[in-house]
Order: structure tokens, then sequence, then C-alpha cells
């Protein structure tokens, strides 16, 4: 798996998780023939956080892990 598949891998489940999710959590989602190191485990969570802080989207590490908070006032009612 290149970089970038890491990346996208990592945020999949960042998106279907609906608890953080911490980098020994992430790492077990790999195939074993696929596993990133967990240098590249993190060095993709910095990126997404990099490409989300563009959007205006979180990405934050708690003590339980990675999540990505939902941010209400960024919805309004119409």
């Amino acid at each position: 798996m290149n970089k970038d598949e890491v990346k996208y891998f990592i945020e999949a489940a960042l998106l279907a998780s609906d608890k953080p999710l911490k980098v020994d959590t992430i790492e077990s989602l790999f195939d074993d023939d696929l596993k990133p190191t967990r240098s590249v485990i993190r060095e993709s969570l910095k990126n997404l956080q990099l490409e989300y802080q563009a959007r205006d989207i979180e990405l934050i590490e708690v003590a339980s892990g990675f999540r990505r908070p939902v941010i209400l006032e960024h919805f309004s009612k119409h």
C-alpha cells in the first residue's frame, strides 16, 4: 500500500467508527501483509488533520484515540 492508500483507508475507518480509534486499533485493521508502520499511520493521521483543517473539519486526538467531532454550529436550520 502506498501512503495515499493508507491515508484513505484510515479516513474510511474513522468515518465508519462510532468511537475514537487508537493507533493500535487502526493498525489492527490492516491485513498483515499490507500493514504500514506506526510512523506511517501517524504521518497519515497528521496529513488528514492538515487536509481537514483547510476545510474547517477537525481530527483530534483524545485519550481514547482519534476522532472527528461533529460541529453543529456549521449547520443551520432553515
